[in-house]
Protein backbone atom coordinates (compact mmCIF):
# COMPACT_ATOMS: atom_id res chain seq x y z
CA UNK A 1 0.00 0.00 0.00
CA UNK A 2 2.83 2.20 0.98
CA UNK A 3 3.65 1.39 -3.23
CA UNK A 4 0.70 2.25 -4.49
CA UNK A 5 0.48 5.73 -2.23
CA UNK A 6 3.57 7.14 -3.53
CA UNK A 7 3.29 6.03 -6.86
CA UNK A 8 -0.02 8.45 -8.04
CA UNK A 9 1.40 11.78 -6.97
CA UNK A 10 4.76 10.63 -9.16
CA UNK A 11 2.11 10.79 -12.10
CA UNK A 12 1.44 14.27 -12.33
CA UNK A 13 3.60 17.51 -12.31
CA UNK A 14 4.72 19.37 -9.52
CA UNK A 15 3.04 22.45 -10.71
CA UNK A 16 -0.34 21.01 -10.56
CA UNK A 17 -2.70 20.73 -7.52
CA UNK A 18 -4.18 17.34 -7.54
CA UNK A 19 -6.52 15.41 -5.34
CA UNK A 20 -5.65 12.53 -3.66
CA UNK A 21 -8.07 9.54 -3.89
CA UNK A 22 -7.54 6.26 -2.33
CA UNK A 23 -10.13 4.67 -5.02
CA UNK A 24 -7.66 6.06 -7.49
CA UNK A 25 -4.39 4.83 -5.72
CA UNK A 26 -5.26 1.40 -4.83
CA UNK A 27 -7.00 0.49 -8.37
CA UNK A 28 -6.28 -2.77 -9.81
CA UNK A 29 -6.62 -1.70 -13.43
CA UNK A 30 -4.52 1.43 -15.92
CA UNK A 31 -1.69 3.39 -14.62
CA UNK A 32 -1.35 2.84 -10.95
CA UNK A 33 1.08 1.17 -8.56
CA UNK A 34 -0.84 -1.85 -7.16
CA UNK A 35 -0.91 -2.48 -11.18
CA UNK A 36 2.94 -1.64 -11.74
CA UNK A 37 3.76 -4.11 -9.12
CA UNK A 38 1.48 -6.65 -9.68
CA UNK A 39 3.52 -6.60 -13.40
CA UNK A 40 6.80 -6.37 -11.53
CA UNK A 41 5.62 -9.73 -9.71
CA UNK A 42 4.21 -11.62 -12.51
CA UNK A 43 7.50 -10.61 -14.57
CA UNK A 44 10.05 -11.87 -11.41
CA UNK A 45 8.05 -15.30 -11.65
CA UNK A 46 8.57 -15.61 -15.11
CA UNK A 47 12.31 -15.06 -15.07
CA UNK A 48 12.40 -17.46 -12.16
CA UNK A 49 10.34 -20.56 -14.33
CA UNK A 50 12.05 -19.34 -17.24
CA UNK A 51 15.75 -20.57 -15.35
CA UNK A 52 14.27 -23.71 -13.46
CA UNK A 53 12.69 -25.05 -17.10
CA UNK A 54 16.31 -24.20 -18.68
CA UNK A 55 14.20 -22.98 -21.81
CA UNK A 56 16.05 -23.13 -25.63
CA UNK A 57 18.17 -20.42 -25.62
CA UNK A 58 16.39 -17.14 -27.33
CA UNK A 59 15.18 -13.83 -26.55
CA UNK A 60 12.61 -13.59 -23.92
CA UNK A 61 9.83 -9.92 -24.01
CA UNK A 62 7.47 -8.65 -21.67
CA UNK A 63 4.35 -7.69 -22.93
CA UNK A 64 3.63 -5.01 -20.26
CA UNK A 65 0.07 -4.82 -21.27
CA UNK A 66 -0.96 -8.91 -20.25
CA UNK A 67 2.03 -9.88 -18.74
CA UNK A 68 2.90 -12.59 -21.22
CA UNK A 69 6.09 -13.64 -21.62
CA UNK A 70 7.47 -15.36 -24.95
CA UNK A 71 10.51 -17.30 -25.99
CA UNK A 72 11.62 -19.23 -28.74
CA UNK A 73 10.50 -22.93 -27.56
CA UNK A 74 7.88 -23.20 -24.75
CA UNK A 75 5.65 -20.36 -24.15
CA UNK A 76 4.95 -19.04 -20.74
CA UNK A 77 1.73 -16.84 -20.36
CA UNK A 78 1.34 -14.71 -16.87
CA UNK A 79 -2.67 -13.91 -16.17
CA UNK A 80 -3.13 -10.26 -16.43
CA UNK A 81 -3.31 -7.78 -12.93
CA UNK A 82 -7.01 -7.96 -13.52
CA UNK A 83 -9.53 -11.05 -14.94
CA UNK A 84 -12.38 -8.76 -15.21
CA UNK A 85 -13.20 -4.93 -15.32
CA UNK A 86 -15.09 -2.63 -12.90
CA UNK A 87 -18.75 -2.31 -13.23
CA UNK A 88 -20.71 0.84 -13.15
CA UNK A 89 -23.60 0.84 -11.23
CA UNK A 90 -26.55 3.30 -10.37
CA UNK A 91 -25.92 4.16 -6.92
CA UNK A 92 -28.21 6.99 -7.04
CA UNK A 93 -30.92 8.05 -8.72
CA UNK A 94 -32.77 11.48 -8.78
CA UNK A 95 -36.16 12.12 -10.63
CA UNK A 96 -35.91 15.74 -12.16
CA UNK A 97 -39.39 17.45 -11.27
CA UNK A 98 -40.27 20.51 -13.19
CA UNK A 99 -41.21 21.73 -16.67
CA UNK A 100 -38.78 20.55 -19.59
CA UNK A 101 -40.54 22.54 -22.20
CA UNK A 102 -42.84 21.22 -25.43
CA UNK A 103 -40.62 17.76 -25.42
CA UNK A 104 -39.10 15.31 -22.88
CA UNK A 105 -36.98 13.95 -25.63
CA UNK A 106 -33.39 15.36 -25.34
CA UNK A 107 -29.39 15.20 -26.97
CA UNK A 108 -26.26 13.63 -25.12
CA UNK A 109 -23.93 14.34 -24.20
CA UNK A 110 -24.92 16.85 -21.42
CA UNK A 111 -22.86 19.44 -20.16
CA UNK A 112 -21.66 19.57 -16.04
CA UNK A 113 -20.47 22.98 -14.68
CA UNK A 114 -18.56 23.06 -11.47
CA UNK A 115 -21.60 23.53 -9.02
CA UNK A 116 -23.03 19.76 -10.11
CA UNK A 117 -25.86 21.58 -12.18
CA UNK A 118 -26.87 19.84 -15.61
CA UNK A 119 -27.21 21.23 -19.06
CA UNK A 120 -29.45 19.46 -21.31
CA UNK A 121 -30.52 20.07 -24.91
CA UNK A 122 -34.42 18.57 -25.65
CA UNK A 123 -35.24 17.66 -29.16
CA UNK A 124 -37.54 20.46 -29.29
CA UNK A 125 -34.57 22.65 -29.18
CA UNK A 126 -34.49 24.50 -25.59
CA UNK A 127 -31.65 23.92 -23.11
CA UNK A 128 -32.69 23.04 -19.92
CA UNK A 129 -30.65 23.81 -16.47
CA UNK A 130 -31.09 20.98 -13.81
CA UNK A 131 -29.57 21.61 -10.31
CA UNK A 132 -27.90 18.52 -8.90
CA UNK A 133 -30.62 17.78 -6.58
CA UNK A 134 -32.69 16.98 -10.08
CA UNK A 135 -34.69 20.52 -10.00
CA UNK A 136 -35.59 22.38 -12.91
CA UNK A 137 -34.05 25.63 -12.27
CA UNK A 138 -34.32 27.15 -16.46
CA UNK A 139 -35.00 27.09 -19.47
CA UNK A 140 -33.37 28.87 -22.43
CA UNK A 141 -35.41 29.29 -25.58
CA UNK A 142 -35.44 30.76 -28.63
CA UNK A 143 -38.65 31.12 -29.09
CA UNK A 144 -38.49 35.10 -27.51
CA UNK A 145 -35.92 36.39 -29.83
CA UNK A 146 -36.98 39.01 -31.58
CA UNK A 147 -37.25 37.98 -35.32
CA UNK A 148 -34.98 41.61 -36.17
CA UNK A 149 -31.95 39.89 -34.48
CA UNK A 150 -32.60 36.24 -35.46
CA UNK A 151 -35.18 35.44 -38.51
CA UNK A 152 -37.40 32.81 -37.32
CA UNK A 153 -35.63 31.50 -34.70
CA UNK A 154 -38.21 29.63 -32.62
CA UNK A 155 -38.06 27.43 -35.48
CA UNK A 156 -34.56 27.20 -35.69
CA UNK A 157 -32.18 23.80 -35.72
CA UNK A 158 -30.32 24.22 -32.97
CA UNK A 159 -26.85 22.78 -33.40
CA UNK A 160 -24.52 23.10 -30.61
CA UNK A 161 -24.87 25.11 -27.20
CA UNK A 162 -21.93 26.03 -24.46
CA UNK A 163 -21.71 27.44 -21.29
CA UNK A 164 -18.99 29.84 -20.04
CA UNK A 165 -17.00 29.91 -16.12
CA UNK A 166 -20.15 32.66 -15.48
CA UNK A 167 -23.18 30.45 -16.24
CA UNK A 168 -24.20 32.28 -19.42
CA UNK A 169 -25.80 30.00 -22.48
CA UNK A 170 -24.77 29.91 -25.55
CA UNK A 171 -26.82 28.22 -28.35
CA UNK A 172 -25.69 27.58 -32.36
CA UNK A 173 -28.94 27.29 -34.63
CA UNK A 174 -30.04 27.82 -37.78
CA UNK A 175 -32.82 29.31 -39.38
CA UNK A 176 -34.62 28.76 -42.42
CA UNK A 177 -32.45 30.89 -44.51
CA UNK A 178 -29.72 28.77 -43.75
CA UNK A 179 -28.32 31.48 -41.40
CA UNK A 180 -25.92 30.47 -38.25
CA UNK A 181 -25.48 32.45 -34.96
CA UNK A 182 -24.64 31.97 -31.56
CA UNK A 183 -27.65 33.46 -29.21
CA UNK A 184 -26.57 34.58 -25.67
CA UNK A 185 -27.97 33.89 -22.52
CA UNK A 186 -26.94 35.08 -19.49
CA UNK A 187 -26.95 33.50 -16.44
CA UNK A 188 -30.63 33.86 -14.88
CA UNK A 189 -32.63 33.14 -18.38
CA UNK A 190 -32.73 36.31 -20.14
CA UNK A 191 -31.98 37.10 -23.71
CA UNK A 192 -28.69 38.98 -24.24
CA UNK A 193 -28.13 39.16 -28.16
CA UNK A 194 -27.52 37.51 -31.33
CA UNK A 195 -23.69 36.77 -32.05
CA UNK A 196 -23.00 36.87 -36.38
CA UNK A 197 -20.39 35.10 -37.92
CA UNK A 198 -18.65 36.35 -40.22
CA UNK A 199 -17.74 33.63 -41.93
CA UNK A 200 -20.34 31.74 -44.53
CA UNK A 201 -21.55 28.12 -44.99
CA UNK A 202 -20.13 27.36 -41.24
CA UNK A 203 -21.72 24.96 -39.19
CA UNK A 204 -20.62 25.78 -35.80
CA UNK A 205 -21.12 22.47 -34.08
CA UNK A 206 -18.97 22.82 -30.78
CA UNK A 207 -18.67 26.22 -29.01
CA UNK A 208 -16.97 26.91 -25.72
CA UNK A 209 -16.20 30.51 -23.84
CA UNK A 210 -12.83 31.15 -22.45
CA UNK A 211 -12.68 33.07 -19.27
CA UNK A 212 -11.65 36.32 -20.90
CA UNK A 213 -14.37 36.07 -23.37
CA UNK A 214 -12.95 34.80 -26.41
CA UNK A 215 -14.92 32.05 -28.14
CA UNK A 216 -13.33 29.33 -30.14
CA UNK A 217 -16.35 27.33 -32.51
CA UNK A 218 -15.12 24.32 -34.22
CA UNK A 219 -17.04 22.39 -36.96
CA UNK A 220 -16.87 22.64 -40.68
CA UNK A 221 -17.07 24.97 -43.49
CA UNK A 222 -19.30 23.75 -46.70
CA UNK A 223 -17.09 24.33 -49.96
CA UNK A 224 -18.27 24.24 -53.60
CA UNK A 225 -15.79 21.82 -55.69
CA UNK A 226 -16.83 21.39 -59.69
CA UNK A 227 -20.63 21.92 -58.62
CA UNK A 228 -20.43 19.51 -55.40
CA UNK A 229 -20.38 20.92 -51.82
CA UNK A 230 -18.54 19.33 -49.33
CA UNK A 231 -17.44 19.33 -45.59
CA UNK A 232 -13.87 20.98 -44.48
CA UNK A 233 -13.22 20.99 -40.74
CA UNK A 234 -12.92 24.09 -39.21
CA UNK A 235 -11.58 25.79 -35.99
CA UNK A 236 -11.58 29.26 -35.68
CA UNK A 237 -11.79 32.23 -32.53
CA UNK A 238 -13.90 35.19 -32.25
CA UNK A 239 -14.17 38.30 -29.86
CA UNK A 240 -17.10 37.97 -27.69
CA UNK A 241 -19.50 39.80 -30.05
CA UNK A 242 -18.60 37.26 -33.13
CA UNK A 243 -15.74 39.03 -35.31
CA UNK A 244 -13.12 36.61 -36.25
CA UNK A 245 -10.00 37.11 -34.28
CA UNK A 246 -7.88 34.15 -35.85
CA UNK A 247 -8.27 31.00 -37.58
CA UNK A 248 -7.21 27.78 -35.81
CA UNK A 249 -4.63 25.32 -37.46
CA UNK A 250 -4.90 21.74 -36.43
CA UNK A 251 -2.74 19.93 -38.42
CA UNK A 252 -4.08 16.28 -38.39
CA UNK A 253 -7.47 17.35 -38.00
CA UNK A 254 -10.05 15.38 -39.88
CA UNK A 255 -10.44 15.35 -43.38
CA UNK A 256 -11.48 12.97 -46.24
CA UNK A 257 -8.51 13.98 -48.76
CA UNK A 258 -6.25 10.54 -48.10
CA UNK A 259 -7.03 6.96 -47.79
CA UNK A 260 -5.74 6.64 -44.27
CA UNK A 261 -8.10 9.34 -42.52
CA UNK A 262 -11.09 7.97 -44.36
CA UNK A 263 -10.19 4.89 -42.30
CA UNK A 264 -10.24 7.18 -39.37
CA UNK A 265 -13.88 8.51 -39.85
CA UNK A 266 -16.58 6.30 -38.64
CA UNK A 267 -18.05 3.33 -40.80
CA UNK A 268 -20.34 4.88 -43.43
CA UNK A 269 -23.95 4.30 -43.59
CA UNK A 270 -25.17 2.70 -47.22
CA UNK A 271 -22.05 3.74 -48.78
CA UNK A 272 -22.43 7.41 -48.43
CA UNK A 273 -19.35 9.36 -48.89
CA UNK A 274 -16.88 10.07 -46.58
CA UNK A 275 -17.71 13.59 -45.85
CA UNK A 276 -20.67 12.15 -43.75
CA UNK A 277 -18.26 10.22 -41.89
CA UNK A 278 -16.35 13.35 -40.95
CA UNK A 279 -19.32 15.03 -39.92
CA UNK A 280 -19.80 12.70 -37.16
CA UNK A 281 -16.46 12.70 -36.23
CA UNK A 282 -16.92 16.26 -35.46
CA UNK A 283 -20.61 16.49 -34.63
CA UNK A 284 -20.57 13.65 -31.86
CA UNK A 285 -16.86 14.85 -30.35
CA UNK A 286 -16.81 17.37 -27.76
CA UNK A 287 -15.01 21.00 -26.70
CA UNK A 288 -14.32 22.16 -23.66
CA UNK A 289 -12.09 24.06 -21.43
CA UNK A 290 -9.36 22.37 -19.03
CA UNK A 291 -8.23 22.66 -15.76
CA UNK A 292 -5.77 24.76 -17.58
CA UNK A 293 -7.63 27.27 -19.08
CA UNK A 294 -7.37 25.67 -22.50
CA UNK A 295 -9.45 24.16 -25.21
CA UNK A 296 -9.34 20.41 -25.16
CA UNK A 297 -10.97 19.62 -28.88
CA UNK A 298 -12.11 15.96 -29.19
CA UNK A 299 -12.56 14.22 -32.68
CA UNK A 300 -14.23 10.77 -32.52
CA UNK A 301 -12.05 9.42 -35.02
CA UNK A 302 -10.80 5.51 -35.07
CA UNK A 303 -8.55 6.56 -32.40
CA UNK A 304 -9.44 9.73 -30.71
CA UNK A 305 -7.68 12.68 -31.79
CA UNK A 306 -7.20 15.53 -29.07
CA UNK A 307 -6.38 18.99 -29.83
CA UNK A 308 -5.22 21.31 -27.17
CA UNK A 309 -5.94 24.99 -27.92
CA UNK A 310 -4.83 28.40 -26.22
CA UNK A 311 -7.25 31.32 -25.49
CA UNK A 312 -4.99 32.87 -28.35
CA UNK A 313 -5.27 30.34 -30.89
CA UNK A 314 -2.36 28.54 -30.70
CA UNK A 315 -1.89 24.75 -30.57
CA UNK A 316 -0.53 23.78 -27.92
CA UNK A 317 -0.39 19.95 -28.22
CA UNK A 318 -2.73 17.06 -29.53
CA UNK A 319 -2.67 13.78 -28.83
CA UNK A 320 -4.26 10.31 -30.30
CA UNK A 321 -5.84 8.34 -27.76
CA UNK A 322 -5.47 4.37 -27.93
CA UNK A 323 -9.06 3.00 -27.70
CA UNK A 324 -9.71 0.09 -24.93
CA UNK A 325 -10.55 -2.41 -27.87
CA UNK A 326 -9.70 -2.04 -31.28
CA UNK A 327 -13.09 -3.20 -32.58
CA UNK A 328 -14.82 -0.16 -30.91
CA UNK A 329 -15.91 3.21 -31.90
CA UNK A 330 -15.56 6.17 -29.64
CA UNK A 331 -19.15 8.00 -29.15
CA UNK A 332 -19.70 10.78 -26.67
CA UNK A 333 -16.79 12.06 -24.34
CA UNK A 334 -16.91 14.64 -21.42
CA UNK A 335 -13.62 16.23 -19.59
CA UNK A 336 -13.97 16.61 -15.85
CA UNK A 337 -10.59 18.48 -14.29
CA UNK A 338 -7.61 16.50 -16.05
CA UNK A 339 -9.58 13.97 -16.83
CA UNK A 340 -11.87 12.59 -19.99
CA UNK A 341 -14.36 10.01 -20.10
CA UNK A 342 -15.39 8.37 -23.50
CA UNK A 343 -17.78 6.23 -24.61
CA UNK A 344 -16.76 3.56 -27.03
CA UNK A 345 -19.24 1.28 -28.46
CA UNK A 346 -20.55 0.19 -31.78
CA UNK A 347 -21.89 2.24 -34.80
CA UNK A 348 -25.19 1.92 -35.76
CA UNK A 349 -26.97 2.00 -38.75
CA UNK A 350 -30.26 4.09 -38.30
CA UNK A 351 -31.09 3.12 -42.67
CA UNK A 352 -31.01 -0.33 -41.28
CA UNK A 353 -32.81 -0.14 -38.27
CA UNK A 354 -29.54 -1.19 -36.24
CA UNK A 355 -28.89 0.68 -33.06
CA UNK A 356 -25.19 1.17 -31.60
CA UNK A 357 -24.91 0.57 -28.43
CA UNK A 358 -22.00 1.75 -25.45
CA UNK A 359 -19.30 -1.22 -24.46
CA UNK A 360 -16.73 0.39 -22.13
CA UNK A 361 -16.71 3.62 -20.54
CA UNK A 362 -12.53 4.62 -21.05
CA UNK A 363 -10.85 7.24 -18.26
CA UNK A 364 -7.52 9.02 -19.96
CA UNK A 365 -5.51 11.68 -18.71
CA UNK A 366 -5.21 14.98 -20.36
CA UNK A 367 -1.88 15.42 -19.41
CA UNK A 368 -0.33 12.62 -21.10
CA UNK A 369 -3.00 11.20 -22.57
CA UNK A 370 -3.14 8.02 -21.08
CA UNK A 371 -5.62 4.93 -20.22
CA UNK A 372 -6.26 5.22 -16.48
CA UNK A 373 -8.96 3.05 -16.61
CA UNK A 374 -11.79 1.34 -18.50
CA UNK A 375 -15.32 0.02 -17.10
CA UNK A 376 -18.11 -2.21 -18.23
CA UNK A 377 -21.76 -0.67 -17.57
CA UNK A 378 -24.07 -3.03 -15.27
CA UNK A 379 -27.54 -4.12 -17.35
CA UNK A 380 -29.04 -2.28 -14.61
CA UNK A 381 -28.03 1.21 -16.25
CA UNK A 382 -30.56 1.00 -19.37
CA UNK A 383 -29.92 5.26 -19.88
CA UNK A 384 -27.70 7.34 -22.19
CA UNK A 385 -24.30 8.92 -21.09
CA UNK A 386 -24.48 12.43 -19.51
CA UNK A 387 -21.24 13.83 -18.59
CA UNK A 388 -18.59 12.90 -16.50
CA UNK A 389 -17.34 14.80 -13.31
CA UNK A 390 -15.78 14.15 -9.96
CA UNK A 391 -14.53 10.15 -10.99
CA UNK A 392 -18.90 9.90 -11.27
CA UNK A 393 -20.40 9.18 -14.65
CA UNK A 394 -23.92 10.65 -14.90
CA UNK A 395 -26.70 9.46 -16.88
CA UNK A 396 -29.93 10.21 -18.01
CA UNK A 397 -33.02 8.22 -18.50
CA UNK A 398 -36.54 7.47 -17.94
CA UNK A 399 -38.05 5.85 -14.55
CA UNK A 400 -40.11 3.19 -15.08
CA UNK A 401 -42.98 2.32 -15.84
CA UNK A 402 -44.07 6.07 -15.03
CA UNK A 403 -41.50 7.70 -18.17
CA UNK A 404 -39.94 10.25 -15.80
CA UNK A 405 -37.06 11.59 -16.46
CA UNK A 406 -33.89 11.33 -13.85
CA UNK A 407 -30.32 11.88 -13.16
CA UNK A 408 -28.84 8.37 -12.91
CA UNK A 409 -25.53 8.61 -10.58
CA UNK A 410 -23.26 5.67 -11.58
CA UNK A 411 -19.94 4.69 -10.29
CA UNK A 412 -17.42 1.34 -10.38
CA UNK A 413 -18.06 -1.87 -8.65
Amino acid sequence: MRGARRYLPLKFSRRIMIAFDFKDALASVGLTGPCRQCIMVRARSVFRKYKEAHMTRGGLYLLLTGVAAMAVGPVLTVPSCAQSLPVLTPTEIKPITGSLGTSTLFSIPATCDEQGNVYIRMFAGDVTKVTAEGKVERLYTLAGVPAGDFKDAGKARVISYAVDNRGNVYVAAENSEGKTALVKFANDGDYEGVIDFSITHFYPFKTVAFAGGELLVSGFVMNEKKGEWFPQAHTAIFDPYGHLVKDVTLSGDVSTENAKDKDQLPQQYNNEPASLGLEMAIETGTVTIGWDGDAYIFRNTKSPMVFVVSPAGELVRQMALKPPSPDLWPTHSSMSGARAALVFGTLGDPTKGVMGYPKLYAVYDMQTGDLVSTYEASPKLTAAFGCYTQNAFLFIGWKQPEGQLTLIKAQPK
